[in-house]
């Protein structure tokens, strides 16, 4: 009898000293979090989720943090893979939050097209949401950055009329306007150009200096090689003609690639300076005042 009281009171000691010590260890973790030691935070939100292995409740919130060391370290892909986690197996406020962080990394990272993608998934599954207007926004300057048709239609959406996006909206919708008066230049007619007269297409596409070069190259192998031909030489009008065909064929590429170029460049001036104007510290603010009110930190 005893012994089982004894076992009892141990028993009743410990659980608390084990709560006190997963504890401790979550709070050690925010505390090294508040100070950027991200790569040792990232240690003790491990150790933390271990502690509650058996609670997949409490483990949520430590991988969402666990998340944000990540994303603070540059280790984009794993924040990400614990994002997608969050999504599909989270409590419903997390998964909003992690769906709309992996917005923010993929925008972050520039890869336009997925921002856009998800943050527009935001929009369609949260309607009522409070970060609605963000996700709305984000995904206006992801058609934008992305040369997306659907990019005006997007920003010129009421909720984001008179908001703090306003100005940051109005510079976007004249890049939608710039982009579409841009003169681009086909690199098929480049390339077909340079095929009919050598160094044409580089003319064509703005790069005369180049096309001239292409135009002397061609046209003394070309000279070369009839001349070793009538001369009989054989051989050395098969040399030339091979060397001939690679310049001629390099000149036909080259001309598409100066098109690209050119389309690349009349657009990057306005993209950059349209990068420069999106408001992500607004939409950092608001997701950051949501984040304190969800998941806590203990510093």
């Amino acid at each position: 009898m005893k012994r089982l009281l004894l076992l009892a009171a141990c028993l009743l000691w410990i659980q608390p000293a084990l709560r006190a010590a997963e504890s401790s260890t979550e709070g050690f973790a925010d505390y090294l979090y508040q100070e950027q030691e991200y790569e040792r935070a990232i240690t003790e939100y491990h150790r933390a989720i271990y502690e509650n292995r058996e609670n997949p409740g409490k483990q949520e919130p430590l991988r969402y943090k666990l998340a944000l060391c990540h994303e603070a370290t540059g280790d984009y892909p794993k924040a990400i893979a614990l994002y997608e986690n969050l999504i599909s197996s989270a409590s419903p406020e997390l998964q909003k939050l992690s769906l709309f962080r992996e917005g923010l990394l993929y925008f972050e990272q520039k890869h336009f097209p997925l921002a856009g993608q998800t943050f527009r998934e935001f929009k369609s599954q949260y309607p009522a949401d409070p970060l609605v207007k963000e996700a709305l926004y984000l995904a206006g300057a992801s058609a934008t950055l992305n040369r997306d048709p659907d990019a005006e239609s997007l920003l010129s959406q009421k909720p984001l009329a008179g908001s703090a996006y306003a100005e940051s909206v109005k510079r976007m919708r004249l890049s939608v306007a710039e982009l579409g008066q841009i003169k681009t230049k086909s690199p098929r007619t480049a390339g077909m150009m340079s095929a009919v007269l050598p160094g044409a297409g580089q003319c064509y596409a703005g790069r005369c200096k180049d096309g001239l070069a292409a135009l002397g190259f061609n046209g003394t192998l070309g000279g070369l090689t009839a001349a070793a031909f009538l001369n009989e030489e054989h051989v050395l009008g098969g040399v030339l003609a091979f060397i001939e065909s690679m310049f001629y064929f390099g000149n036909i590429y080259g001309a598409r690639t100066a098109a690209y170029k050119h389309n690349q460049n009349a657009q990057g001036s306005i993209l950059e300076s349209t990068l420069r104007h999106v408001r992500l510290d607004v939409a950092e603010g608001e997701h950051t005042l949501r984040i304190n009110g969800i998941v806590s930190f203990d510093f």
